[in-house]
């Protein structure tokens, strides 16, 4: 994942976690232009919310990601489909993972690891 701004507040040799808000993720069934914060994922769920589609897209075998847009505007996709996410590098947050993200008041997301599929 590549941020906007350059990390200034972990030092390197730190882990750190990345994370995009829902909503700020973009779905494409094509392969969008440019090289910066693309990923190929495919579909394994999809939730109708009244006013907003959500997805939830495996890429790889230990990484998802959810990505939330507007009804009127979500891609017409179905579960197993291949897809392509993009970002903005503004979207990217950048949180450090050790000792201090505990003082700081990180809490490890509950979907990390490997989604199971049936």
């Amino acid at each position: 994942m590549r941020p906007a701004a350059r990390i200034t507040d972990i030092s390197p040799g730190i882990p750190a976690l990345a994370a995009v808000r829902p909503e700020f993720v973009e779905i494409s069934v094509e392969r969008p232009d440019g090289d910066a914060n693309i990923a190929e994922g495919r579909i394994i769920g999809v939730s109708h919310l009244g006013e907003t589609m959500q997805f939830l897209i495996q890429f790889g075998r230990e990484m998802s990601i959810i990505a939330r847009r507007p009804t009127p505007d979500a891609p017409r996709v179905a579960i197993n489909d291949t897809v392509w996410c993009t970002w903005r590098p503004e979207s990217v947050q950048v949180f450090p993972t050790d000792e201090s993200a505990i003082h700081g008041g990180f809490v490890q997301p509950p979907t990390t690891g490997t989604v199971r599929t049936r």
